[in-house]
């Protein structure tokens, strides 16, 4: 099914409205894909380089190889990214959380 062009940049430019809100997710991990790609939608050149170097962490690819579940998501970075993902005290308390929960995921996993 084929979309006239003006519904295809309605849609579009709804999806580049609608930041990703935190509490809809039970993974840090599926929160941070999901702003990457809103981030991108908005800004063409934002890249994990600008994102990693925005947070303050020194390897441009680390928050790639989370996104890719080949690191993890430590506090040390989550208190480093939470600042770039204008939260308020609350979110920033339950994306810690999703964190936690998504490090104990993993570790439950490797031991399996």
């Amino acid at each position: 099914m084929f979309q006239s062009k003006d519904a295809q940049m309605l849609q579009e430019s709804q999806i580049k409205c609608m930041a990703p809100k935190i509490e809809n997710f039970a993974s840090a991990v599926e929160f941070l894909k999901s702003y990457y790609y809103y981030k991108k939608s908005l800004i063409p050149g934002f890249s994990f380089e600008a994102w990693s170097s925005e947070a303050g962490l020194k390897s441009r690819s680390y928050l790639k190889m989370i996104l890719d579940r080949k690191r993890n998501l430590t506090p040390e970075v989550v208190a480093k990214i939470s600042h770039t993902l204008r939260l308020n005290e609350y979110e920033i308390d339950y994306f810690s959380l999703l964190a936690k929960a998504d490090l104990a995921s993993d570790e439950n996993e490797d031991s399996v």
